[in-house]
C-alpha cells in the first residue's frame, strides 16, 4: 500500500501543478492513508488575496465548485466531497443568495482502492475578486 500511496500522491501533485491556468487560484493535493484500503484525497484551494472561491451549492449564474471522478473498477468512492469549513452566504443583487469561501479551503473525498491505480479528477470552479471580476477555473 505504501507504493500505491506514493504513486497516487505523485499523480495528484502532477495534476494539481498542471491544472493552474489562473494566477489567482492555487491547488495542492495530498493523499492520507486512513486504514486498510481506504484513503482520503485532499484538495486545497488557495485564492489570491482579495479573491474568493464559490462553494459547492448550485446556482444559476456562478459556477459552483464541483469535483468529477472518472469511474473505474479499481476504486470505489466513499461518501461525498466535503469542505473543511462552512461557506459564507451573502445576497448578491444579480445572482441572489450565493456562498463562497473567502480564504483557503480544503475539499476531501474518501476512496477505497482495489489495487494501484490512477484516480482522475476534474474540478470546475469560479473565483472572483471582491470587486466582481471573475475567472472560471477548470482543471483535470
Amino acid at each position: 500500500m505504501k507504493k500505491f500511496s506514493f504513486l497516487l500522491v505523485s499523480l495528484l501533485a502532477a495534476v494539481a501543478a498542471m491544472a493552474q491556468p489562473m494566477q489567482n487560484l492555487v491547488w495542492k493535493s495530498e493523499v492520507v492513508h486512513l486504514e486498510g484500503n481506504t484513503y482520503q484525497l485532499n484538495f486545497k484551494a488557495s485564492p489570491a488575496m482579495g479573491w474568493h472561491l464559490y462553494d459547492m451549492d448550485e446556482y444559476d449564474v456562478p459556477i459552483a465548485t464541483t469535483f468529477s471522478f472518472e469511474p473505474s473498477a479499481d476504486y470505489e468512492l466513499v461518501g461525498g466531497v466535503v469542505a473543511d469549513k462552512t461557506a459564507i452566504k451573502k445576497e448578491d443583487p444579480y445572482m441572489g443568495m450565493v456562498g463562497y469561501y473567502p480564504g483557503s479551503v480544503t475539499f476531501s473525498r474518501k476512496v477505497a482502492v482495489n489495487k494501484n491505480t490512477v484516480i482522475k479528477v476534474k474540478v470546475e470552479c469560479k473565483v472572483c475578486e471582491d470587486n466582481g471580476n471573475c475567472t472560471d477555473g477548470r482543471t483535470q
